[in-house]
């Protein structure tokens, strides 16, 4: 419906009127101004009679449905871009010339670790844990433990896929504690690569241990890092660093671990393994 007054619509301070005919309207009066249709679109009046037209459309939007986005297309022209799928990133296509969603790239250095097991003994006892999961690169062993051994000493033997023969296992030693280094320059045919405490030793004192196990699917003989340290006394401590060799190429599923001397660990004692591989 057109506006009939000279100053029915004002926009910044100028009077606008809408004139709906084809046909040139009459000049405004001095200091107003007249914005009319005509068939070609809409033109403007200055109180002079000048005309200027027809004006440019105004911006028509693209977007259709929920999540649309907008970009410049040829010449500026805005364009719709729908809604990519779950977890995909915007970018840029190829040619360089317009955004797209896509898959996530994996990021540089990322890696994965995955707990596998996780087992506090609730009574005294030991650790046989099976069907380890052969989808990683390497496992990662972090126990605490305490040996029923009636001395404040005990150490603690890794056994490999139920294999208890200790010729089969090599281990190379490097000990520190009580102001004493030892070094086993020659090691020994044992499975035993971790040091304990025993039931005599400090009143709440668990040894700490951590066992790496590289590449545990490969063809190749396998390799552990065993590193254990503890406390048997106020001012006794001690470190172990030892290097455990299995003489065997087959993946590793069963990984058992027990006191050497002791029958079991006490209550409370708590293993943990992790699965590592890069992502």
């Amino acid at each position: 419906m057109p506006l009939i007054s000279d100053d029915s619509i004002t926009i910044n301070s100028i009077p606008m009127t809408d004139y709906a005919s084809t046909a040139a309207p009459a000049t405004p009066a001095s200091g107003k101004s007249r914005v009319f249709t005509r068939a070609d679109g809409l033109y403007y009046m200055d109180d002079a009679g000048a005309e200027t037209g027809p004006m440019a459309a105004g911006f028509s939007n693209p977007m259709t449905t929920a999540g649309d986005i907008i970009y410049g297309g040829a010449s500026g022209t805005p364009t719709r871009l729908a809604v990519g799928t779950a977890a995909q990133v915007l970018t840029v296509n190829a040619g360089a010339t317009a955004p797209e969603w896509a898959a996530a790239a994996a990021g540089g250095g990322t890696y994965i670790r995955d707990e596998l097991y996780d087992n506090t003994l609730g009574s005294a006892g030991t650790w046989d844990v099976s069907s380890i999961s052969q989808d990683y690169d390497h496992l990662e062993l972090i126990f605490t433990h305490r040996s029923d051994r009636a001395s404040a000493y005990d150490n603690a033997k890794i056994l490999f896929n139920n294999d208890s023969t200790a010729s089969n296992y090599y281990r190379q030693l490097h000990q520190a504690g009580n102001n004493t280094t030892t070094h086993s320059v020659g090691g020994t045919t044992s499975p035993v690569c971790i040091t304990s405490v025993g039931d005599s030793a400090l009143a709440n004192s668990f040894a700490i241990a951590t066992v790496r196990i590289p590449y545990y699917t490969s063809g190749m003989l396998k390799l552990a890092r065993c590193v254990s340290e503890g406390y048997v006394g106020a001012a006794e401590g001690y470190n172990w660093d030892a290097s455990l060799k299995w003489a065997n190429t087959a993946a590793i599923n069963r990984i058992q671990i027990s006191p050497e001397t002791g029958t079991n660990f006490i209550t409370g004692c708590r293993l943990q393994i992790f699965g590592l591989k890069g992502a």
